[in-house]
Parts: C-alpha cells; sequence; structure tokens
C-alpha cells in the first residue's frame, strides 16, 4: 500500500482573503487564477477554495465563485433588440437583464445578453453603456471610420467631447510609428502626415484624459472613397 501523508493546511493569514467571481459556458473547462476545473457538461454554480502559502505560518486563500451557463443558441433572425443607456464612473449597471459591474472611468462599452426564445435561437439584446466622468463633462465618442474625400462629411477623425478634457491624444500606424500628437489642442486628424495623404488602412490611437483618468486606446479605420 502507498501512502501519501500530506501536510496539515497553515490557518489563513488575516485579512487575506480574495473573493472571485467568474463564468464559463458548458462543455468548457477553467483555468484561471490557479484554479483547475475540469469541463462541466450542465448548467451550474459551484465553489472551490484554493490556498496559496504566503507564510511561515498562514495562507492566503482565494475563494471562486464559479457560474456556469448554457452555451447561447444562434441568434433569432429580425429578433434583435438594441438598448443605449448610460451611467456615471463609480456606479455598477443593473437593468434590462445586465449585470456590469462598477466602472471607474468614462468610457463606452458594449454588450450582448442572450434570451432563450424558441427551443433553436435565442433573441438577442445588445446594449450601449455610456459611462460618464463625475468632473461634469460628458464622455468623449471615438469615431471607428473616416472619409478624408473633401465633400465636408467626416472628412477628419474627430473625438467628441474631448476638449472637455485636459487630454494628449498621440496616431500611430500599424507599425507603431507616431503619426501626430496632440496636447489639449485637438482639432481632428484629416489622414495627412507631414501634408501628404496616408493610405487607407487602420490606425491606431492612446487618448490620455486628466491626470487620474486611464488612458484609451484602440483602432479606427481611414476609408478613401
Amino acid at each position: 500500500m502507498n501512502l501519501k501523508v500530506k501536510d496539515l493546511p497553515l490557518p489563513p493569514c488575516e485579512n487575506d482573503t480574495v473573493f472571485i467571481a467568474d463564468s464559463i459556458f458548458a462543455g468548457q473547462n477553467y483555468s484561471k487564477h490557479g484554479f483547475t476545473i475540469p469541463i462541466q457538461n450542465a448548467a451550474m454554480e459551484l465553489s472551490d477554495t484554493l490556498r496559496i502559502p504566503k507564510l511561515d505560518t498562514c495562507d492566503s486563500i482565494l475563494i471562486l465563485n464559479l457560474k456556469v451557463k448554457d452555451l447561447p443558441l444562434p441568434p433569432c433572425e429580425n429578433d434583435t433588440v438594441f438598448i443605449v443607456d448610460s451611467i456615471f464612473a463609480g456606479q455598477d449597471y443593473n437593468q434590462h437583464g445586465f449585470t456590469i459591474p462598477v466602472q471607474n472611468a468614462a468610457t463606452v462599452r458594449s454588450d450582448t445578453l442572450f434570451l432563450k426564445n424558441q427551443a433553436a435561437c435565442d433573441s438577442l439584446v445588445i446594449l450601449k453603456l455610456r459611462v460618464k466622468s463625475k468632473n461634469g463633462c460628458p464622455e468623449i465618442e471615438i469615431p471607428i471610420i473616416f472619409t478624408p474625400n473633401s465633400d465636408r462629411q467626416n472628412d477628419k477623425w474627430e473625438i467628441h467631447n474631448i476638449n472637455c478634457y485636459e487630454h494628449i491624444v498621440e496616431i500611430y500606424d500599424r507599425f507603431g510609428k507616431l503619426l501626430r500628437r496632440w496636447k489639449n489642442n485637438f482639432t481632428g486628424w484629416d489622414g495627412t502626415y507631414w501634408g501628404n495623404p496616408m493610405p487607407a488602412t487602420d490606425y491606431w490611437y492612446i487618448i490620455y484624459l486628466e491626470k487620474n483618468e486611464e488612458s484609451k486606446s484602440g483602432h479606427f479605420t481611414l476609408l478613401r472613397r
């Protein structure tokens, strides 16, 4: 007989317990935050605890609450609802079936909710949530496309409400080359570099707002028609 003798677990460290809430779809395993949970084939909720030795006298404790969700069905044809809503930074959002934790910085995010409608398909609810800054400035709006073709419509890549904030805006090409930089004077980008038109492709931005706001980054498309 092979007998494995294990050390007794140490007591938990005082004020050093972390609670984690997460979710997966049925049919997936879970391997995050140090947890390894095998494939779950049915919707359920389960809890698990992980001890991490921190000192010679106590363990840090991680407690995971894992929600296993049914796999979504394909969306029903012509059965998608779009919702636009807003909250202030520092608030969570619990409306229309969505549960979104506290958002600490102004941003715009999108989330999708699957609602069981029939045996073969799901209704979709798509939420566009604007998180507004507490300082009274409206949230900035970042376009994903512009068309500099001199027709006076969408000729510049402009960030709405940006000048309500202290800001720095930087634009890069896909190779990481800095093309333009503005500090507190952003008036839009016309799609040129030293007066020369740039090719139609994707470009990347970094936006710094105020001193304590998180930076925002992403990409947009220059389209020439």
